[in-house]
């Protein structure tokens, strides 16, 4: 038995629930439609009735009482019921901004509108701060949104709205419609409406919609629907309420008992407090779901990378430029699988278009051939199934550093423009979302920093197949190097002076020449193992473990004459390898593996100018060094060193706040591929 109409038009909104049940909607004789201050509208179970017991329906509305797009473009079984607008605006207007002159329309109309009972029943355009989204907020209210991404969201949204409105104003006076009334603020009125109330179009899956029968620029992609009187739950995560879309109406169950006096919750999902105050004008203070939306905007990438890029799993073909969101260190089910715990808040999409963009050409080769990426293993979640080894994720973990402490002191910077607490509704809801991007990017800064601190200071991190990695700084290698010995690293040291002027290895990093005395040392280390040896490979593991086991240069200088890639280039028998190798027989892609020209050129001029400095300065002051004056300092050396280091080496920012680290670090990964 349903409420008697007497009943309901007492309650607040009670014309709109009465119209609704007239028109088909179901409002549960048990509940009681209440207002309060501190959670506005919403249905709770009266005090005096029984417990509703779970998958109860409790509320109901036909599709004949929704608003969409489909009623303006009067799409069978929905009409527009009233005069339809112009068929060039029709045409030509996006399905959003058709749905937002439809509701315009159909407010203009007032009492001549099937839907006035329910359009009266919802916040009007002249009151101002209509739905507590930032297109209302007072320039005073914008200061809580300064250097957050939403600040710019919001801009960028409400300058399309504007453009679709201006279109669409244009189109109406075409037709010969006037426009007076059609004003910027009923349009926002309009828009936020939509994204504050809707649901979507998904619930009319069960619909048989004509689409062939009057259809115009039938949407591919989801579009905003209006359901009066089920638009009035609010949000609260976790709450448990089933959505059930059917032929001829959307109806809401509940899922566990209800008691007297509770109130019904809907959940709108997984939310961040991003698209929460955007969407709907409110924050959670304890959300579980807050993200921090990042995105790389327009890459400039090889089609060898669209090509790896696009057979992988989480390629978002629909969308060239993503939001990745990322989510504060959580606990499962909230944090994404990664056997890395720094890299749990990072979405498997943006790490795997990361480790594209710092992928070198021996990577990229691996990632061509094994293009999916297995981040966490189903039987052992601490196992990293990659490719590529573990060389790219240190170097993503370094790039995602940079950029989240860019983002961080982006929005700290305007802080010192806040008052000292938040003074309105919107303010304080704004508050709330700005101190939860603080929060998610000071605990993922934390983390990644204590994976490269870690890695940097400790033997090992654990990596595939029992394998272990480290990263090594140039400080941390001339010391060992030191240690094992001290000859070779004082004659190293002597030969930087008269390169360079100097052996300080800051002093050096400042001037930029970090990368050009890696590439020095590792060529010395390869001519001193030569001279020493009867052989002229440097010595293997095998012959030299112990020696190997202390001196991580000796650890990288086998792995990387190892691979064919780049061999040693002191034996008689190495070929300088295709600056690139090139594409394979079943890869067509002409690009696949070809070196930037500017790179080639780069490399080229940094092999004369380190050559140039071993032989008429190192050589010259280094007399008594067999190393300085051997013959085997050749151009084709130093240009191997040289490239082993672009390729393989990579810039960390360790302590930004330090001076001597500020320019940041080059590193090599020892183990992990």
């Amino acid at each position: 038995m349903t409420k008697k109409l007497h009943e309901l038009s007492g309650e607040p909104n009670g014309v709109l629930i009465q119209w609704a049940v007239n028109e088909g909607a179901f409002v549960h004789p048990s509940l009681q439609h209440v207002h309060d201050a501190a959670y506005g509208s919403f249905f709770q179970l009266r005090s005096d009735a029984l417990p509703l017991p779970a998958t109860t329906q409790f509320l109901s509305c036909p599709h004949a009482l929704s608003i969409s797009y489909l009623n303006a473009i009067n799409l069978a079984p929905f009409r527009p019921r009233s005069d339809p607008l112009p068929e060039s605006l029709l045409q030509s207007l996006p399905p959003h901004s058709v749905t937002v002159f439809f509701l315009c329309q159909q407010y203009l109309q007032k009492e001549r509108s099937f839907w006035w009972p329910y359009i009266r029943s919802l916040p009007q355009p002249h009151e101002g701060n209509l739905t507590g989204t930032p297109h209302w907020f007072s320039e005073q209210d914008k200061l809580w949104l300064r250097g957050t991404n939403l600040e710019k969201g919001q801009e960028d949204l409400e300058t399309l709205w504007k453009e679709e409105w201006g279109k669409g104003i244009q189109l109406l006076r075409d037709a010969g419609c006037n426009t007076q009334e059609y004003t910027w603020q009923l349009a926002l009125w309009a828009a936020t409406l939509l994204s504050s109330r809707s649901f979507t179009s998904d619930m009319f899956a069960n619909v048989p919609i004509d689409k062939d029968n009057g259809a115009r620029n039938f949407p591919d992609e989801n579009f905003s629907v209006l359901f009066p009187i089920l638009d009035i739950l609010n949000h609260r995560p976790g709450s448990k309420i089933t959505w059930k879309p059917a032929e001829e109406n959307l109806s809401l169950a509940v899922c566990d008992t209800l008691q007297p006096g509770e109130a019904i919750w809907n959940n709108y999902g997984p939310k961040s407090n991003e698209s929460l105050l955007q969407g709907y004008g409110f924050c959670l203070a304890d959300n579980p779901f807050d993200t921090f939306g990042l995105t790389y905007g327009r890459l400039p990438l090889t089609s060898h990378q669209i090509h790896i890029l696009q057979r992988q799993s989480s390629y978002d073909s629909f969308s060239p430029t993503p939001i990745h969101q990322i989510r504060a260190p959580h606990p499962d089910p909230y944090s994404y699988p990664n056997c890395i715990t720094a890299l749990t808040p990072f979405p498997p999409a943006l790490l795997n278009l990361s480790i594209l963009l710092v992928a070198n050409t021996r990577e990229l080769a691996l990632l061509h051939a094994t293009p999916n990426i297995t981040w966490a293993s189903p039987d052992d979640p601490s196992t990293l199934i990659h490719p590529a080894g573990l060389r790219p994720l240190f170097a993503v973990a370094s790039q995602l550093l940079l950029v989240l402490r860019q983002k961080l002191a982006k929005i700290a910077a305007h802080n010192r423009l806040l008052p000292s607490q938040p003074s309105t509704r919107n303010q304080r809801h704004a508050a709330i979302y700005r101190a939860g991007q603080v929060r998610i990017l000071t605990a993922c800064i934390s983390g990644l920093e204590s994976f490269l601190k870690d890695a940097t200071t400790s033997s090992s991190i654990s990596s595939p197949g029992s394998t272990t990695a480290s990263l090594l700084t140039l400080p941390s290698a001339l010391s060992t190097l030191h240690t094992a010995s001290p000859t070779k690293a004082e004659s190293f040291s002597a030969g930087l002076t008269a390169a360079f002027g100097t052996n300080d290895i800051p002093a050096l990093r400042e001037a930029g020449h970090e990368d050009g005395v890696w590439a020095l040392l590792l060529c010395f280390m390869l001519v001193a193992e030569s001279s020493s040896s009867t052989s002229n490979p440097p010595p293997s593991p095998s012959s030299s473990a112990a020696l190997h086991q202390r001196h991580p240069l000796h650890r990288l200088l086998t792995r990387l004459t190892s691979q064919p890639f780049y061999a040693n280039p002191l034996d008689p028998s190495y070929r300088p390898p295709h600056p690139h190798p090139p594409p394979s027989d079943s890869d067509p892609d002409p690009e696949v593996g070809v070196a930037p020209e500017d790179d080639q050129a780069f490399e080229a001029e940094q092999t004369e100018f380190l050559h140039s400095l071993v032989v008429d300065d190192a050589a010259r002051e280094c007399t008594s060094s067999p190393v300085w004056t051997s013959s085997r300092w050749t151009t084709r050396l130093v240009a191997w060193g040289v490239r082993v280091v672009r390729e393989e080496g990579f810039v960390v920012v360790l302590d930004e706040r330090d001076p001597e680290e500020k320019r940041g670090a080059v590193v090599f990964c020892l183990g992990g591929g």
